[in-house]
């Protein structure tokens, strides 16, 4: 990844941060799905560099960077018309190089499930009551992380879903294919 865009989302009183990562990044997702339906691969991915995951909470911050092999890819992805409805919200940077010096990491999607269906499901599955295997489940179970998220709806189904993002760093790049949220198995650079 050589070269990058940067986003600031910009809250206000009547459109909060979750709000406006929910619109947002529904853009972005449609921007990059048109890019992977033309070329059939995903080489642009995305970073958070305000990203944090605490025990009992997680933000993605309001920052966004959008990474590309090269500035070409940025210009024709044209993140520009795709936020231009939302321009009072975001503040979009020029393509700028990635400083040379940088960690990496890897932003991926994190499938969080819920405590409550876990139980649900080993009450089934046991043939005990729901409450045995809730407390069963919150003591063997590994309990989920606060991961942040962002609150999304399918254009498929029409569903609302939630989008938990989950940060690996890494000391050396590594290469491979992004999904059409910018996320996946290969790494971005973390400045």
């Amino acid at each position: 990844m050589k070269f990058y865009q940067e986003l600031t989302l910009l809250p206000d009183e009547e459109n909060d941060l979750y709000f406006l990562w929910s619109k947002i990044y529904t853009q972005i997702h449609i921007a990059l799905a048109d890019r992977q339906n033309k070329y059939g691969n995903q080489t642009i991915g995305v970073s958070f560099p305000q990203y944090r995951c605490g025990k009992d909470f997680g933000t993605l911050g309001a920052k966004l960077r959008v990474f590309a092999p090269s500035e070409d890819e940025l210009n024709q992805l044209n993140l520009a018309q795709w936020l231009g409805r939302l321009g009072d919200y975001v503040h979009l940077k020029s393509a700028q190089a990635v400083p040379e010096n940088h960690r990496h990491a890897i932003f991926k999607r994190a499938h969080v499930r819920n405590m409550e269906k876990v139980a649900q499901e080993f009450a089934e599955f046991k043939g005990i009551d729901f409450q045995a295997a809730l407390t069963h489940c919150q003591t063997h179970k590994t309990q989920p992380q606060n991961y942040p998220f962002i609150e999304l709806k399918s254009e498929t189904t029409g569903q609302n879903f939630k989008l938990h993002i989950v940060k690996e760093t890494s000391d050396k790049a590594k290469i491979g294919e992004f999904s059409s949220y910018g996320l996946g198995g290969a790494s971005v650079p973390d400045f």
